[in-house]
């Protein structure tokens, strides 16, 4: 009797056993470093669109763009997967932003109401951090500089409706909310980076942490001074994209995911297994 296994069922098999995994990786979902650094981004873009609208309350041409914008920071995916760590914020960060949304529309908004919900929307944004980001990703410098760069992609988007792309320098001011966001994440991004680099390892040239306090600087001052959107690119790719690069390795290669890496294992498995079957055949 023959009692050899069918090459085709031990790769069903090694199939299989990649499927089983990824059913239980999906089932806990344990957000990975790309998915933490957007959040660490999202916990500074909120809080700048909030306090334009309070800023902004009684002009509806600008709070219509903030609400818009809110929208794209923070949606239904986010408060999902707020929900998979913890369910009173998962209702108490997109409840508390609609509330604001729809206090500021009122004909007659209450601000003191506002500012007090747009303070409470600020403390459920701090305190999500730990719950939404594991430890290891918290600690690890990269994850933190990809959430610079994030916020930073905000600021060139921002600054280039603000400005319609405008290479005249100084660059006319089209949309004022627009201006406001990315004056707002500019803020945001300085106040991120003198938090990083104050964790950034010896082994980091003094050079480079120089280059990226100057390009920070410069990024706020050029926004002030309504500097043409090609200043605030190369200040942004240039110099501070470059420089993460190189300290925080912000640029790496793609990596297969792991359910897809043991499935690729397993089926090299099979083939050393049938080739072995093969020569003892012969």
């Amino acid at each position: 009797m023959n009692r050899r296994i069918p090459v085709v069922l031990l790769l069903i098999a090694a199939l299989s056993f990649g499927l089983i995994y990824t059913s239980k990786a999906a089932y806990a979902h344990n957000f990975g470093g790309d998915e933490s650094a957007s959040y660490l981004a999202k916990v500074k873009e909120v809080p700048v669109e909030t306090h334009a609208i309070l800023n902004d309350v009684g002009n509806k041409t600008l709070l219509d763009w903030h609400f818009d914008k809110i929208g794209e920071y923070w949606n239904s995916n986010d408060t999902r997967e707020m929900n998979e760590r913890n369910q009173l914020l998962a209702k108490q960060i997109p409840g508390t932003i609609a509330s604001i949304i729809a206090e500021a529309n009122k004909t007659n908004p209450n601000v003191s109401a506002i500012k007090q919900m747009v303070s409470n929307l600020d403390g459920y944004m701090a305190e999500s951090v730990p719950v939404r980001i594991d430890k290891p990703q918290l600690n690890n410098l990269t994850v933190s500089a990809l959430a610079i760069n994030d916020v930073l992609g905000e600021v060139m988007e921002g600054y280039g409706d603000a400005t319609n792309s405008s290479n005249s320098n100084p660059a006319l001011i089209v949309n004022v909310a627009a201006y406001q966001n990315a004056k707002g994440l500019a803020e945001a991004a300085q106040s991120m980076w003198n938090d990083l680099k104050t964790k950034t390892p010896s082994n980091v040239s003094s050079a480079t942490i120089s280059n990226l306090d100057t390009a920070f600087a410069n990024l706020t001052q050029s926004i002030d001074k309504n500097a043409s959107d090609d200043q605030i690119n190369n200040i942004v790719n240039g110099t501070i994209k470059t420089n993460f690069a190189t300290a925080y390795r912000t640029v790496v290669a793609p990596e297969f995911p792991v359910p897809l890496a043991i499935a690729v294992a397993s089926l090299a498995g099979v083939i050393v297994v049938a080739r072995a079957r093969t020569r003892i055949k012969l």
